[in-house]
């Protein structure tokens, strides 16, 4: 078997992996600075460590190599300890490109390929190739005929997207007058209680609190707005492209992604809906997929944010399944009780506790802020929780189970293949079995073992749906 080198830029990856080591020699510098110690031993170390750290990334790069022939990919590496991993083809459910700046300049690509062999990293294979090089090995593993262009996401739509994924953000806006308000109580209010009973010192201290809150003010402000923008490039010119055995996605700016998956790896599709998506009536849509490393969900988006009037067509079209169907089995119009409950009951304790801390001392007004704030953010658990009643539900087509939950802040709509399903649940607490109602579940196979669950349904309507799986 003949091995193909990998590129040049692993040297560099491999020294950056033990760029740690480097900081031995400048704590012994320090230490000899301090007992004015000017060994010739310990300034020839800093010499050695970065030659050892050069020396190891050139061997890892030497023993490295990669083969793709006769139906398999086989990759071996190691300096010691020799490993040879080798993956048929059919059996890599997904791969993907990555390409940075630097990895760039070097004429190189990050080749990722993963399959759905136990629950570990190390399973998959990771190397850095040549552009072309790994453009062939795809050619070879996934046949790209016939493929067409589904949809291709404007730059307005991914700065949409940008601006009303993420809840944080939410919280974010909420949180800044909040900052502020403290800064005015502790700048000066606090001085009329506290600070004019000290020395000059004190009056110093309460000239420079509101200064320092309007500055963490602006660092809150600056990071979302980075994050934002961050996030922006990171998925512009987003496209889904799809033929009949696979689906693929491209995207970024700065640094370029790529990822196949076989369709017949895919265990799930889901629509996801945060609250300020909510507010815009914006959807995103997911697959989920064993054998994909750690990657965030977010890595497996398969069309960026929309109207569901838009969504369901290009999802029919990528998929060849119709995912517009109506709700089955809904929870009780009772029911509702159980969703808001906890969240309407913090809220009514947290407006007790306001009125309760209500005065003159400035501890007290620290207090009520901070509980004024997180009422806020109880009383959006509480809207999620009453949007969640109003979706929630499980239904059966000829091809799919369809569950409507939610999980923490945000909404979805699971779509599984009755052939993917792992485990089914039906769970009750004691408040449950009173009112004949069970929590469904369904768990698949992917990376994290995910299930999905819709609450509150009727335990005899929901025993008779799961016969019919």
């Amino acid at each position: 078997m003949k091995y193909r080198a990998v590129n040049y830029y692993t040297i560099l990856v491999y020294i950056f992996k033990f760029a740690f080591l480097l900081i031995i020699p400048v704590m012994q510098q320090i230490i000899s600075n301090i007992f004015e110690n000017e060994s010739k031993t310990i300034a020839i170390v800093p010499i050695i460590l970065v030659a050892l750290v050069f020396l190891w990334g050139y061997l890892e790069y030497k023993a490295m190599g990669y083969s793709n022939e006769e139906g398999f990919f086989t990759l071996k590496k190691g300096i010691f300890i020799k490993k040879e991993s080798r993956l048929k083809h059919s059996c890599i459910h997904s791969a993907q490109l990555k390409r940075t700046i630097l990895c760039a300049i070097f004429k190189g690509t990050k080749l990722e390929l993963y399959t759905p062999a136990r629950n570990r990293e190390s399973n998959n294979i990771h190397l850095i190739i040549n552009k072309n090089e790994a453009i062939d090995v795809l050619n070879t593993i996934f046949n790209f005929k016939n493929e067409k262009i589904i949809s291709k996401a404007k730059a307005s739509r991914i700065l949409l997207m940008s601006a009303s994924w993420s809840n944080p953000i939410v919280s974010a806006l909420i949180a800044i007058p909040f900052v502020k308000r403290a800064g005015v109580i502790l700048g000066q209010e606090v001085n009329q209680r506290l600070y004019s009973t000290f020395d000059k010192t004190f009056k110093l201290l309460e000239l420079g609190i509101p200064p320092a809150v309007t500055t963490l003010t602006y660092i809150i402000i600056v990071a979302f707005l980075v994050a934002l923008f961050l996030h922006f490039f990171k998925y512009i010119n987003f496209t889904t492209i799809s033929n009949d055995e696979h689906i693929k996605t491209t995207r970024g700016f700065v640094n370029y992604r790529e990822k196949v998956v076989r369709k017949s790896s895919i265990n799930a599709i889901i629509i996801r809906q945060t609250l300020l998506m909510r507010v815009f009536n914006l959807y995103s849509a997911y697959i989920y997929t064993a054998g994909s490393s750690k990657d965030k969900s977010d890595h497996n988006l398969l069309f960026a944010t929309m109207k569901k009037k838009e969504l369901f067509p290009l999802m029919k079209e990528a998929l060849g399944v119709e995912f517009d169907v109506k709700m089955g089995l809904r929870p009780k119009v009772n029911s509702i009780r159980n969703f808001i409950l906890l969240p309407l009951l913090s809220l009514i304790l947290m407006i007790i506790l306001i009125i309760a801390f209500i005065g003159d001392l400035w501890y007290k007004k620290i207090i009520s802020l901070f509980i004024i704030f997180l009422s806020f953010l109880t009383f959006l658990i509480l809207i999620v929780r009453y949007e969640a009643y109003r979706t929630s539900g499980v239904t059966l087509t000829n091809d799919l189970v369809v569950v409507n939950g939610y999980r923490m802040m945000s909404l979805y709509s699971v779509y599984v293949p009755k052939n993917k399903i792992q485990n089914v649940n039906l769970n009750q607490n004691i408040f449950q079995r009173r009112s004949n109602t069970c929590n469904f579940r369904i768990s698949i196979y992917s990376e994290k073992r995910k299930y999905f669950e819709c609450k509150h349904l009727n335990y005899n309507n929901i025993k008779q749906f799961v016969i019919n799986l």
